[in-house]
């Protein structure tokens, strides 16, 4: 907890605090997308970063409760989520959400690793639905700047 305490005063303090607030777009095809865990996890921190800007993630929050919001649909989305228990477990993940589709994912641990399962709601039940994944937080900087387009790249 500390570590990102101290993260977010270095990046207030240094005067460029380029994680953006978050805005839902209003018209064009949206999706809307929640995440949560099952194992009731205190979530570190969560973003999304605009797969078709690639820089600037938004933060979403922090804390137990679930994470919802509504995307752009048809394109791609990106997000990093880590758990506050172990803060090196970072998952970062990316979906091409459908127009008008809901979408969970749940953030789950084991020991040290972290999982993720990405579902899609159909006629009220979650079904599995794919996702690729990224480039990890140590590969790249999500603070701005070309630099944080490698969580745009996928996991080689």
């Amino acid at each position: 907890m500390l570590k990102y305490l101290l993260c977010a005063a270095s990046i207030i303090l240094s005067g460029c605090a380029t994680v953006k607030p978050y805005f839902p777009p209003e018209t064009g095809p949206r999706a809307r997308f929640a995440i949560q865990s099952t194992q009731n996890l205190d979530f570190g921190s969560t973003y999304f970063i605009d797969s078709a800007e690639c820089r600037w993630p938004h933060h979403l929050g922090s804390g137990t409760n679930d994470k919802r919001i509504v995307l752009p649909a048809d394109r791609e989305a990106t997000f990093v989520a880590g758990t506050g228990k172990n803060p090196t477990c970072n998952i970062f993940f990316g979906f091409v959400p459908e127009d008008g589709q809901q979408y969970v994912a749940n953030l789950t641990t084991k020991g040290n690793q972290c999982f993720l399962a990405l579902g899609k709601l159909v006629n009220g039940k979650l079904q599995p639905f794919p996702f690729k994944q990224k480039e990890a937080w140590n590969d790249a900087s999500p603070w701005g700047g070309n630099s944080g387009q490698a969580f745009c790249r996928d996991k080689r």
